[in-house]
């Protein structure tokens, strides 16, 4: 299931799959003996690949080392609720910990959410659903780190809700992403890592497209990054006119 991140890493760091160490079978059937469950297919290709060492693809301040999680169920300072697995602990405040959302049964991916591992467990104010996905997940953060972070100029839109600035133009979100999705292709932008469910990357010699879709809801951001400002200036306004796109 996860080809498509190490390729995705790859077009920009052709080495790194020698930075990562994956974790043993013995290592992860740990694990599901301490979560008393059986661990999705994406969880445990994911930590087959680098449960030890997520090598020069990381998330600031915030640690998926196996080990790290083992100790943590170890310890019994806090039990997750049913349905969570922990597979990642933030170090800084404000400490909110990534989890998997899994159903009761054995399932192929899983739903990424945070909340802290402290207290009592609510889906209140301190509970945030990240991605539809384990994979979607890591997909995002190896385009976001590997190629955005690379861009000097950036850019992000999202959909105007006012009435005042909508007459005219393409506003439903769906519509909106074919149009900027063709448009891109147009200006010679290349779709990259198509299997995510939740984004779509593309990119350019010199310019990158990141946006997120969720289709369930409507919602709908887009982050532009070039390495020149005039060219920032001239995608976007390609990229955006007709539609209720606005700069946030």
């Amino acid at each position: 299931m996860l080809q498509d991140l190490i390729a995705l890493i790859e077009r920009y760091e052709p080495d790194y799959s020698r930075t990562i160490q994956g974790a043993s079978l013995p290592e992860v059937a740990h694990l599901e003996r301490l979560v008393g469950r059986e661990l999705s297919r994406c969880h445990r290709e994911f930590l087959a690949l680098m449960g030890k060492s997520m090598g020069t693809l990381q998330l600031e301040g915030v640690d998926f080392q196996l080990s790290r999680v083992i100790e943590f169920y170890e310890s019994g300072h806090w039990t997750p609720p049913d349905g969570y697995i922990l597979i990642g602990i933030q170090d800084e405040d404000p400490c909110l910990d990534y989890y998997l959302e899994c159903p009761s049964a054995v399932s192929t991916d899983c739903p990424v959410v945070r909340f802290p591992s402290d207290g009592e467990f609510s889906r209140g104010p301190y509970f945030y659903p990240l991605d539809p996905s384990l994979k979607d997940f890591l997909l995002s953060l190896a385009f976001s780190e590997k190629r955005m972070a690379a861009l000097e100029q950036e850019r992000v839109f999202t959909c105007s809700t006012r009435k005042s600035q909508t007459g005219g133009l393409i506003t439903a979100p769906a519509e909106i992403l074919r149009v900027v999705e063709e448009r891109a292709r147009q200006l010679g932008f290349e779709r990259v890592a198509p299997s995510s469910t939740a984004y779509r990357f593309h990119d350019q010699s010199d310019a990158a497209i990141y946006i997120r879709f969720d289709e369930a809801d409507g919602n709908l951001a887009m982050t532009l990054g070039t390495r020149k400002a005039r060219d920032l200036e001239r995608i976007a306004d390609i990229l955006c006119n007709g539609t209720s796109l606005v700069v946030t």
